[in-house]
């Protein structure tokens, strides 16, 4: 058996199950609070939602794949550069509605 095959088949299925499960609730239940609306915006939620449960879904996957000693490696930097990111929309933010 191939590494990528045994790494696919040691996922964690449950946990995979249940977070699409709430994943698809959500998109009904979204479903079901836009569908008479008059809005075409809002007609539209249901559909960006089941998409972002895509994308979602795929990075789950990508995530899930990738070993411990990878995320291990990289913590401190990308800790570091979300400290920076974040310390930068105090000074190069914009101002919307008394939030930055």
């Amino acid at each position: 058996m191939t590494p990528f095959l045994r790494k696919i088949l040691g996922l964690n299925w449950l946990l995979l199950a249940f977070m699409l499960a709430l994943a698809i609730f959500g998109v009904i239940a979204i479903y079901s609070a836009t569908y008479m609306r008059e809005d075409p915006v809002a007609a539209e939620f249901w559909r960006k939602q089941a998409n972002w449960v895509a994308v979602g879904f795929f990075a789950f996957i990508a995530t899930s794949l990738i070993d411990y000693k990878w995320v291990r490696w990289g913590a401190l930097p990308m800790y570091l550069a979300g400290l920076g990111f974040l310390i930068l929309t105090k000074f190069m933010g914009q101002k919307v509605y008394g939030a930055r």
